[in-house]
């Protein structure tokens, strides 16, 4: 077997009017979707939130660097890191999973 790919699959030559017009579908479909529903997104308070959401993460990592990880040397040697940066941790987890839910729960009510 010369070819690298598994048997009983096939390629589609990049070059083929088939794959140019797959991918212009794509991208044209995706554009529309995106420029049809902004607006809709705009009042949604599931947008709202996640922007809000995504701020305030933005704020816990300018934080957690400006203040927190400049004093990283001194807990390497400890056994655990210290609280602050517990919470840092805590609160970005608990506001990305929120970001993830807000931009799902966009889809079922606009």
């Amino acid at each position: 077997m010369d070819s690298a790919r598994p048997a009983g699959f096939s390629c589609v030559p990049a070059d083929s009017a088939f794959h140019a017009g797959r991918i212009r579908t794509f991208v044209c479909d995706r554009r529309d979707a995106f420029w049809s529903l902004a607006l809709r997104c705009y009042g949604s308070p599931f947008f709202w939130a996640k922007v809000i959401m995504l701020a305030l993460a933005g704020v816990n990592i300018a934080v957690y660097h400006l203040t927190i990880n400049r004093r990283q040397e001194e807990w390497d040697q400890a056994a655990s890191p210290p609280l602050q940066a517990q919470m840092a941790g805590l609160i970005s987890l608990v506001l990305w999973v929120g970001i993830i839910t807000a931009g799902r729960l966009m889809a079922y009510f606009l």
